[in-house]
This record gives structure tokens, C-alpha cells and sequence, in this order.
């Protein structure tokens, strides 16, 4: 279902962070990176337990947690290849907002769950627009500003 589908989602995205963050040549590109990937690991496991509260057992998912941009960005090692790491997990947050997104748009969630869900999204959201601005800045050779040097929400 759908929650299953978000711990896919967020269990992919722990790989992908942590995959993009061993290959980046910038080390504030490659601290943000990993504490994504440590951001999506406490999201995870938030999910694995509302899935069990209501019924569900998550553990069959996990072949379903391919990260979506693994084989593009596997070898990069070159400040050039840090734009398109950059780029490729732009484009998965991407497909990370609209996950949420659409699960919120469901009326039947409990509440509580909406809440825990709504406050992931805020993190998605944030990572997804974090990343955006940070390859406008290595596109343009600009410095990142504050914003983007600060820790991810949790």
C-alpha cells in the first residue's frame, strides 16, 4: 500500500545518499549527502513502524527500494560528475515530493499518521529544494549560502 510504497521510496533513497555521498568530489555536497541518507534511516524506520501498528509487516519490500539513480552516478569522481549527482538525486527528491504528496491527498489516514507524514514531507520538500539550490550554485560556481550548509530537518 501506500506506506509501503513511501518505505521504498525512503529505503532507496538511504542507498542513494549514501552511494552519491562515497562518489562526490565536494566535501559540503558529500557531508549534506550523508546526513540525508541518516535522515531517510530515521524516516524508514518511523514508517516499518506505523506499517506494523497498522497490521501490515514491511519486511517483503525491499526489492522494491532500487535506487532510482544508482547506475547513473556509480564511477562519478569529477567535480563535472558532482553536477550530475547533484541533478540525478534533484530528480528522485522530485519523484520523492510528489510520493508524499499523494499519499497525503488520501482521506482515509488516521491523524496521527497524517501528522508523521506531513512532517516527512516537510523534510522531503526541504531536501528536494536544498538540492536544487545547490546545483544552481555548482552550475554557476557560486558559494552555498547559509541555508544550504545547515543539517537537514528531522
Amino acid at each position: 500500500g501506500t506506506l509501503n510504497h513511501l518505505l521504498a521510496i525512503c529505503i532507496g533513497s538511504v542507498q542513494r545518499f549514501r552511494l552519491a555521498a562515497d562518489v562526490v568530489t565536494d566535501g559540503h555536497l558529500k557531508s549534506l549527502l550523508k546526513q540525508y541518507s541518516h535522515q531517510r534511516e530515521r524516516m524508514a524506520s518511523e514508517l516499518r513502524m506505523e506499517v506494523r501498528l497498522l497490521g501490515g509487516e514491511p519486511e517483503g519490500i525491499y526489492d522494491l527500494a532500487t535506487p532510482l539513480g544508482m547506475p547513473r552516478f556509480s564511477y562519478a569522481k569529477t567535480d563535472e560528475e558532482d553536477r550530475v549527482i547533484i541533478a540525478e538525486c534533484e530528480r528522485d527528491e522530485a519523484v520523492a515530493v510528489e510520493a508524499y504528496r499523494s499519499a497525503l491527498d488520501d482521506t482515509n489516514i488516521p491523524a496521527e499518521l497524517r501528522k508523521r507524514l506531513l512532517h516527512h514531507s516537510v523534510q522531503v520538500r526541504e531536501a528536494h529544494d536544498r538540492i536544487l539550490a545547490l546545483g544552481a550554485t555548482v552550475v554557476t560556481g557560486l558559494t552555498p549560502n547559509r541555508s544550504l550548509n545547515s543539517s537537514p530537518s528531522c
